[in-house]
C-alpha cells in the first residue's frame, strides 16, 4: 500500500508539473490561446453541435497569429458527463466552459478563453466588416450557392446577394462567406477546415485594410453577436495583432495530424481515433517552438 500510494504521489506531483510547465510557456513565449467555436446553429440562442473548432494563438509582442483546427469527428470521452461522443458534441452537453476543458485534456493546451459564433452570427459579424475576398473554384462556388439556399430555407431573407455566379477571386459578403466555409462535398471535412482557416485570414486582411479607428468602433457591436468570457479591451488587442501580422506568415496546422490517427466507422459510429499523446507533442511544438 505505502509503495502504491508513493507512486500516485509522484503522478501527482508530474502531472502538477506538467500543468505549470505548460503554464509558464504561454506566459514566458507571449503567445495567448483562444478557443473559436463555429456553432451548428441557425438560431440565435441554445448551444449546438460545434462543427467548426479553432486554436487561434497570438503573441502581442511579436504581432504574430497561428491557426489549429480541430477535426470535429475525434473521438473523445467527455469531461464531466463521463461519456464518449465526437469533439464537437462538448459544446452541446456544457457549453464553450466544457469544449475549452475538452480540448484542454485531451491536447495539453493551457487555453481559458473561448469565442462562440453560431451561423447567424457569423454572417453579420462578416457583413459588418464588409465582407471577405476568397478564390474560390468552380465546385466550391456551386456548393457554397447549395448551402446558402439550404440555410435561407430554414431562416428566410436576406439583405444581399444569396448566390455565387463567378468563381477566382471573388468577394462574398456574410452568407456567402458562412456557405463557403460550411462547404465539405467539394473534397471532405479535411478541406472544409482549411476553408474555415482562409474565411479568417481574409477577415484579418479586411482588418488591415480598414481605418484603425472604425474597426475598433466596431468590435463593440461585433461582441453582441457572440458568445465569449473575453473583455471587449481583451478582443481589441487580439483586433490589434490582426491588423499588424503578415497574412502569409500565419502558421496554419489541422490536428489530428496526418500519420497520427486511425478514420473510419466503428460501432456503425464515423470517427477518428487519433494518438492524442503524439497529437498534444506536434501542437506544442507547433505553437512554443520545440
Amino acid at each position: 500500500m505505502k509503495r502504491i500510494l508513493s507512486v500516485l504521489l509522484v503522478l501527482a506531483l508530474m502531472l502538477g508539473t506538467a500543468a505549470l510547465a505548460a503554464e509558464a510557456d504561454a506566459q514566458e513565449s507571449g503567445w495567448h490561446n483562444i478557443l473559436l467555436l463555429g456553432g451548428d446553429s441557425r438560431s440565435t440562442v441554445g448551444f449546438d453541435r460545434t462543427d467548426s473548432m479553432i486554436i487561434l494563438s497570438v503573441n502581442r509582442d511579436e504581432g504574430a497569429m497561428k491557426l489549429t483546427s480541430i477535426m470535429r469527428d475525434t473521438w473523445v470521452k467527455i469531461p464531466d458527463v463521463n461519456f464518449s461522443q465526437k469533439i464537437n458534441a462538448a459544446n452541446v452537453y456544457g457549453g464553450p466552459e466544457l469544449a475549452v476543458k475538452t480540448v484542454n485534456q485531451y491536447f495539453g493546451t493551457d487555453i481559458e478563453d473561448y469565442v462562440l459564433v453560431n451561423m447567424t452570427g457569423l454572417i453579420k459579424i462578416i457583413d459588418l466588416l464588409g465582407g471577405v475576398d476568397v478564390e474560390v473554384t468552380e465546385s466550391e462556388r456551386k456548393y457554397t450557392n447549395s448551402y446558402a439556399q439550404s440555410y435561407l430555407k430554414q431562416t428566410g431573407g436576406y439583405d444581399g446577394a444569396t448566390s455565387l455566379n463567378s468563381t477566382g477571386l471573388v468577394h462574398l459578403n456574410g452568407l456567402l462567406a458562412m456557405s463557403y466555409a460550411r462547404d465539405r462535398y467539394t473534397d471532405s471535412d479535411y478541406g472544409r477546415v482549411m476553408r474555415q482557416q482562409k474565411v479568417l485570414l481574409a477577415l484579418a486582411e479586411k482588418a488591415q485594410d480598414s481605418d484603425i479607428d472604425e474597426l475598433l468602433e466596431s468590435v463593440d457591436e461585433i461582441s453582441e453577436n457572440m458568445q465569449t468570457n473575453m473583455t471587449n479591451e481583451e478582443l481589441k488587442e487580439v483586433a490589434m495583432v490582426c491588423m499588424t501580422v503578415d497574412t502569409e506568415d500565419v502558421g496554419q496546422l489541422r490536428v489530428p495530424a496526418d500519420g497520427t490517427f486511425d478514420s473510419g466507422t466503428f460501432d456503425g459510429i464515423w470517427m477518428i481515433r487519433p494518438n492524442f499523446e503524439k497529437n498534444a507533442q506536434l501542437l506544442h511544438e507547433f505553437i512554443y517552438g520545440e
